[in-house]
């Protein structure tokens, strides 16, 4: 029996076909099925706030999980903040 190969061990063939420039990006990063499980309310909340924008709700989920990445984060911003008051008084001292 053979073992399954890794995601990096397969290729994609396109072919000819044409794209838009998300379906292109869409296909050099290919979604991966996994299992997460969420609060019931927060399901809905999802889904009530893809509605209201016409998206899906995994999409959506995708988007804030990615715009939390791209976030610094709260400490992150605190540090930076404690360090501009650090160094002014620093520089008047």
């Amino acid at each position: 029996m053979k073992g399954k190969s890794s995601l990096k061990d397969r290729e994609f063939h396109y072919g000819s076909i044409e794209m838009t420039e998300e379906e292109y990006a869409e296909a050099q990063n290919p979604k991966i099925r996994t299992t997460i499980f969420l609060e019931a309310d927060l399901i809905r909340a999802y889904k009530q706030e893809a509605a209201r924008r016409g998206l899906k709700y995994q999409q959506l989920i995708r988007e804030k999980l990615r715009a939390g990445l791209r976030a610094p984060s709260e400490i992150e911003m605190r540090l930076k903040q404690l360090e501009k008051a650090v160094f002014k008084k620093k520089k008047r001292a």
